[in-house]
């Protein structure tokens, strides 16, 4: 607030302060060989809740020590597929290839770090590492061993949340440590009771939560005296087995505890918990980055590669403390304390100057009309005081040519100033009246003038990504006050052959006009760049910080067009496919984009007449048991087989019908053909099997999917247990609480639901406990190389030996050969699924397999 206040009053001395610096740093730039370059991946975009900490973070250092940062965001929490990440490698591999090298890459989060891991051969090559926001510590220790990279090993703060708990409740006794006896509860429990020798006048009490029936919890809760100090760990699973989510434990702490609930971990902070010392996203993108200016200037890192520095923070919520009577004094220097009530000075100090300007403009402009008007009238009653004058004094013909001529100039003055009035009232009626950019109808006027004129140029496009987020989560007025912050920025991209508009809402069009006719021949300034890095600083308003991209469509004239109308219209639809590119990019107005709607409603028809011709082909691929080598089931794989023959993998055609809202006649058809080969394979089999089929995840949002999928079950008599609900990982964690409740009570009926691809996601061990899935599919990346990369092996037997330990089945994807199924069978996995025992097949292959397959095991058993 200090810092706002101080440049609000030395507004005037600062810009020139920033004029000298910002022309001494361009010539100093161009003397030398540029600063370091960084690049940072993010798995995911912007809008997802940690990674605004991470980029802020991150930003403050490059920014701090003058690096170049170039952000760029996978978006895999909404488009975690194949697709996505060959796209992605693509468009990678040519910025790496085009553009200045990179001196670190920075990465957050697993997608992004194990993306760089399995290209980093092809793409990035020895450029060094540094991720962070890694949970799995198999993934922390195998990624830091490599050559080249480096990252975060963060652990829980224990006596750092002791002592600010004694501290803030100096009488206390006893700590009562919630935790359950899950593996993380009793890790938990051991990491705190292993700190009681060291407090000899504090008791430490493990309050197992699986030893309470949910009722008894909440009356021990509310029992709890100002004595003893209560800190939350671990409460998934309670003495009925009935399982809860991190946000249904907060609830229940929160509403029934009669003391504060200290919690050490993410979550809860804000909804009712105090918190304590915290991990901060922020404060993790601060330490890799300046890890990152370490490798740039050659010093000293970590042997081993793990950087030990802890992204933590103090963190308590104001209403808690106030609610409990908790000394604020008594906080350790620097705690972030949040629902902390603003004075009238702090929460209105941004916005008295900007209301200033805005009330002292409106106040002039009305002062200049009151005076033209007052002026306008004055000439007209002179005027018509003369008129009568000189009609009462029509004979008087010896009027001197002086008089007349002073008349004569008069009524000149009073035209000019009514031709001003009416020309000042055109140019506001041509401007915005929010940024004070022009407007819709003066970006057409100027465009139709310049394309008469035969002038060549190009027009941007721009439309501000997610600002609907803004004006939903902040409000209108916020959001009025980011687009004057745009559009102040933008304009100054303005001069002689460059104008900036504003059309409505969050879109702006720039056109840049070349000095040279059609006839000439000269390269266009590309102002794509400019307008990304005018907009990647920070707009603050009312101390919230919004860091705004921009999708961009461009058209060139008068390549594209000869008409205003025609050149926006394209440039629309160029700004459009941008956007479903994955926005904060510009894309250039192709002829193609023109027939994609058509091209979209033409395979949208060819589906359905696929559905019609019954051209859909379900393959089977059977799954073996590790111990015996009998079928235990089947997965169903889609194909299209069109009439010609072509088979069209579903890759090509899933995602369509996904995007065109048809997917549930394709899953549909799928479980019909899934229960129609049950039926006839129990005819002819004894084999007890099963048939998995996959579920999209706009399927999981129709309200009556569960009870359409039954109905589907019920007409085909099939017994729910024979048939299996596969999902991807990224469709459960993504799902919303009404989704999981579909699927427990499919799951109830006595379905099976296997996590699909499971580690291509997000890795967390620690979601297996609370999602409702039976059985875990290891994705074929982790088997491939099993053979010969001992860290890849050890890992693959970790994730077996925890999914056996919460009681999940283990099924690896991918098998290939003999030496994988050794090495599978050694580290205890359940099932197997491959092209070494048979790729999918279609089902007139399948009783033949079926029967081949039990005569093998007969004689594997026999033997």
């Amino acid at each position: 607030m200090k810092f706002i206040s101080h440049h609000r009053h030395k507004l005037l001395v600062v810009i020139a302060v920033l004029s000298i610096c910002l022309t001494g740093g361009i010539l100093s730039y161009a003397e030398s060989d540029g600063p370091a370059r960084v690049l940072f991946i993010n798995s995911y975009n912007y809008s997802y809740g940690i990674v605004p900490g991470q980029v802020e973070g991150v930003r403050q250092i490059c920014e701090k020590e003058g690096l170049i940062l170039d952000i760029e965001f996978m978006d895999t929490k909404r488009f975690n597929t194949d697709e996505n990440y060959e796209n992605y490698y693509e468009f990678l591999s040519y910025r790496l290839a085009n553009t200045e090298p990179y001196d670190v890459i920075l990465s957050s989060d697993d997608n992004a770090l194990e993306f760089l891991r399995d290209h980093r051969e092809t793409l990035t090559g020895d450029i060094p590492i540094i991720f962070f926001g890694i949970n799995n510590t198999d993934t922390v220790f195998s990624a830091a061993g490599e050559e080249g990279i480096y990252g975060l090993y963060e652990t829980t703060s224990i006596r750092e949340n002791l002592e600010l708990a004694m501290g803030l409740v100096p009488n206390a006794k006893e700590f009562l440590i919630i935790t359950d006896n899950t593996p993380t509860g009793i890790g938990d429990a051991n990491s705190y009771m292993a700190y009681a020798p060291q407090y000899e006048n504090m008791t430490f009490t493990n309050v197992d939560f699986s030893q309470y029936t949910l009722d008894e919890f909440k009356h021990y809760l509310q029992n709890i005296n100002e004595n003893q100090i209560l800190i939350y760990m671990t409460m998934l699973i309670d003495k009925d087995g009935i399982s809860y989510t991190i946000d249904e434990a907060i609830d229940i702490l929160a509403e029934n505890a009669s003391v504060p609930v200290f919690r050490p971990t993410i979550g809860g902070v804000g909804e009712g918990l105090l918190g304590g010392f915290m991990k901060s996203y922020e404060e993790q993108g601060r330490i890799a980055a300046r890890y990152a200016v370490k490798l740039i200037n050659n010093e000293e890192m970590p042997v081993d590669g793990l950087i030990l520095e802890r992204p933590n923070l103090y963190t308590v919520d104001y209403n808690v403390m106030t609610q409990y009577g908790l000394p604020v004094e008594a906080l350790p220097e620097g705690t972030i304390i949040i629902n902390r009530p603003l004075t009238f000075t702090e929460k209105y100090e941004q916005i008295f100057l900007p209301v200033g300007l805005v009330l002292g403009g409106f106040l002039i402009i009305i002062l200049i009309l009151i005076r033209d008007n007052r002026r306008r009238r004055d000439i007209e009653i002179s005027l018509l005081e003369k008129n009568l004058a000189l009609e009462n004094l029509s004979e008087e013909l010896t009027a001197s040519e002086e008089e007349l001529r002073s008349q004569n100039e008069l009524l000149e003055d009073s035209r000019e100033q009514l031709a001003e009035s009416e020309q000042r009232y055109k140019e506001l009626a041509m401007l915005d009246a929010l940024t004070g950019l022009k407007n819709r109808y003066a970006l057409r006027n100027e465009l139709e003038d310049v394309l008469q004129q035969g002038s060549r140029g190009t027009i941007y496009f721009i439309d501000l990504d997610q600002f609907k987020y803004v004006n939903d989560s902040f409000g209108h007025l916020t959001g009025d006050a980011v687009l004057q912050e745009v559009g102040k920025r933008l304009s100054t991209l303005e001069n002689k052959q460059v104008n900036v508009n504003r059309i409505g809402g969050d879109e702006f069009v720039l056109v840049a006009v070349e000095t040279q006719r059609i006839s000439d021949v000269s390269p266009a300034y590309d102002y794509s760049k400019s307008l990304s890095q005018i907009l990647e600083k920070a707009i603050i308003i009312d101390e919230q910080a919004f860091y705004m991209t921009c999708s961009v469509g461009i058209v060139r004239f008068p390549e594209h067009g000869m008409t205003a109308s025609e050149l926006i219209r394209k440039a629309d639809i160029a700004m459009y496919q941008a956007k479903e590119a994955g926005r904060g990019r510009a894309v250039i107005y192709s002829a193609l984009m023109d027939v994609e709607a058509s091209s979209i409603l033409g395979m949208q028809n060819n589906i359905r007449q696929a559905l019609e011709k019954d051209e859909f082909v379900l393959y089977l691929q059977p799954q073996l048991a590790m111990d015996t080598g009998k079928i235990t089931g089947f997965e169903g794989l889609i194909r299209w087989q069109k009439s010609n023959g072509e088979i069209v993998s579903p890759g090509h055609f899933i995602p369509i019908a996904e995007q065109l809202g048809i997917i549930h006649h394709i899953g549909t058809w799928v479980l019909n053909r899934a229960c129609h080969m049950l039926k006839d394979l129990k005819s002819k089999s004894d084999v007890g099997i099963k048939i998995a089929v996959n579920v999209s995840a706009i399927e999981l949002t129709r309200l009556d999917f569960a009870e359409e999928f039954m109905a589907v079950l019920n007409s085909h008599s099939i017994n729910p247990e024979d048939i299996v609900i596969e999902l991807t990982e990224s469709i459960l964690l993504d799902s919303a609480r009404e989704y999981l409740d579909k699927l427990n009570f499919l799951r109830n009926q006595g379905i099976e639901i296997h996590l699909d691809d499971f580690g291509t996601g997000y890795s967390s061990l620690n979601y297996l406990r609370t999602l409702p899935i039976d059985v875990v599919k290891i994705d074929r990346s982790f088997i491939v190389d099993i053979e010969s990369n001992e860290k890849q092996r050890s890992l693959t037997k970790s994730i077996i030996e925890i999914a056996h330990n919460i009681g999940k089945t283990v099924i690896a994807e991918g098998v290939e050969n003999e030496a994988q199924v050794e090495l599978l069978r050694s580290v205890g996995c359940d099932m197997v699924q491959g092209f070494y025992f048979a790729k999918p097949m279609p089902y007139e292959q399948i009783l033949e397999f079926i029967q081949c397959n039990d005569e093998r095991s007969s004689l594997l058993e026999e033997n």
